[in-house]
């Protein structure tokens, strides 16, 4: 089972497809399934992946990350973003659907959201706000929203131009997370790159890193984020 309401830190490694061999040797503790970074597999291949970490003892958590949220999958394909998340959610040990996609009258996630729930499989609601750092005001709004979706824990990324701004969103985590809602918060950019583990010990919960190469600004290696996180 994925650990979404863990009061300790954990690693999760982002899968994407040219590293699954290098991933499968390493057992990580969990690990992240972006289906988005996987367009060229079919739905067959994409399961035999899921199936093999499921296998070795991983936790998968399903994300498909549209592009305006910093993934692969293009934005006007949503029924068919949907129709992926259907046939891979029974694979999943957790989910993470946008919020911001929840909260729209014309979006096909809520049924992902029916189908997660009847399957008791938790759901991460996300948003994402790649370009600037959102208030503490929007940050007040989103969390309320997450708290309407009775979501095992809102996941909210804003980039960050500053230290100071990584430093406000640290501060409005540890006043907000709580035990029924946990917040994983972090500040992309170099001025933020600190969060991705600093915050993860104080909070408690997933710590995403890519093997090698950053799927978003900011991230480090998966070794090194295991180093830091052992180095506390």
């Amino acid at each position: 089972m994925f650990p979404a309401a863990a009061h300790k830190p954990f690693p999760v490694l982002i899968l994407a497809p040219e590293i699954v061999a290098e991933a499968m040797a390493l057992k990580p503790r969990a690990v992240e399934f972006r289906a988005d970074l996987f367009r060229d597999y079919s739905i067959g291949e994409m399961k035999k992946v899921m199936s093999r970490f499921a296998a070795r003892g991983s936790p998968t958590l399903l994300t498909i990350r549209r592009r305006h949220d910093g993934g692969a999958w293009r934005d006007v394909l949503e029924k068919d973003r949907r129709a992926l998340f259907t046939k891979l959610l029974p694979l999943a040990d957790a989910v993470d659907l946008e919020l911001d996609r929840l909260a729209s009258a014309r979006s096909r996630l809520p049924d992902v959201l029916k189908r997660a729930r009847a399957a008791k499989i938790p759901v991460f609601v996300s948003r994402h706000f790649m370009k600037r750092m959102p208030s503490i005001a929007e940050l007040d709004v989103w969390l309320a929203r997450a708290q309407e979706f009775s979501a095992a824990r809102f996941k909210i990324a804003g980039f960050a131009a500053k230290k100071s701004e990584a430093e406000r969103l640290a501060r409005w985590a540890l006043e907000s997370s709580s035990p029924s809602l946990p917040i994983t918060a972090v500040a992309m950019g170099k001025a933020g790159s600190w969060t991705r583990w600093k915050l993860p010990l104080l909070l408690g919960g997933p710590a995403y890193a890519p093997l090698r190469d950053a799927v978003a600004p900011g991230q480090i290696s998966y070794t090194d984020l295991l180093k830091k996180m052992r180095a506390r």
